[in-house]
């Protein structure tokens, strides 16, 4: 029974694969002088059917298209929520039976899930931070895609972080638990890194200081730009939340809390853009005490 599921998911994501070119899409306009992200937040819905999946991926294109980011990013798990394309998966991925699902067909998802990304990509013409999928074992991946539709960057929890660079910007995904500890991301930062991606996600019930305990509080400390993409609701039993935004020193925002631009409903769809201004940042860094900079920049 195995086996037979096995060749009939790779049959039909082979079909997905196919039909993507079918997708048509415009020429995006010119990217805009600066720096634009567009980061999502919306809930785990699995997807059913070939059509919901391709209209899933055309209506990114479009939404992508109007906002003409140079990077857009995905929140964790979004590879997980084509594998609603398992028979009879139904309710089953919203529970624990769920992991089930994600032992057995994961890997077979890799790939289908990373040619929805390259044709995000080369259909916008942005970088794709394609948040995560989850497979066996409770390894989980991410795929970083450029707007030639090549993989730049991924890995695992326990990888080395990998750079990629947009528009001469050093950029790194970072897993939620790499950022509890301000090392990793201290050294990214020494090495030239001026923006952090990343997608934290919480189990309910979740308090303001702990949404602030990772990429936020990075921001803060060593001086460098979050791009944080949330989901939320049940996916293998766990009722998550969190909220999508990003991060600056809090000088650097309007309001002085640390958040360029920050999502206000952990519980719906939305859509988080900001244009970054990569000159104040470079020019709080260089005016920031020495002892300070010493601290959070590693300077000597």
């Amino acid at each position: 029974m195995r086996g037979f599921l096995w060749n009939y998911l790779e049959k039909l994501i082979g079909r997905i694969e196919r039909n993507l070119d079918r997708i048509k899409v415009s020429v995006p306009q010119r990217k805009l002088k600066g720096f634009r992200v567009m980061v999502y937040q919306f809930p785990f819905e699995p997807i059913y059917t070939v059509e919901k999946t391709l209209e899933f991926v055309d209506q990114r294109i479009r939404e992508i298209s109007k906002y003409n980011p140079h990077v857009v990013m995905f929140p964790r798990y979004t590879g997980n929520i084509f594998m609603g394309l398992v028979p009879l998966s139904g309710k089953k991925l919203l529970s624990e039976k769920g992991k089930k699902i994600v032992e057995n067909y994961g890997v077979i998802f890799r790939s289908g899930y990373i040619s929805i990304l390259r044709k995000i990509a080369m259909s916008t013409e942005s970088v794709v931070v394609g948040g995560t999928l989850l497979l066996s074992d409770e390894k989980e991946e991410y795929y970083v895609i450029s707007s030639d539709g090549d993989i730049v960057a991924t890995g695992g929890v326990k990888s080395i972080y990998k750079i990629f660079k947009v528009n001469g910007v050093l950029c790194s995904f970072m897993f939620p638990k790499e950022l509890k500890d301000y090392k990793k991301a201290r050294l990214f930062i020494e090495d030239g890194g001026r923006i952090i991606f990343t997608s934290e996600v919480f189990e309910k019930p979740v308090s303001e200081w702990k949404l602030k305990s990772g990429i936020w509080a990075r921001s803060q400390s060593l001086g460098i730009f979050g791009v944080n993409s949330s989901i939320y609701g049940n996916f293998l039993g766990s009722n998550l939340t969190g909220i999508t935004f990003v991060s600056s020193p809090a000088a650097l925002t309007k309001k002085l809390d640390g958040f360029v631009v920050k999502l206000t409903d952990p519980g719906s769809k939305g859509i988080a853009v900001a244009d970054l201004d990569f000159k104040a940042l470079e020019s709080y860094i260089e005016n920031l005490p020495k002892t300070y900079k010493r601290w959070t920049l590693g300077v000597r």
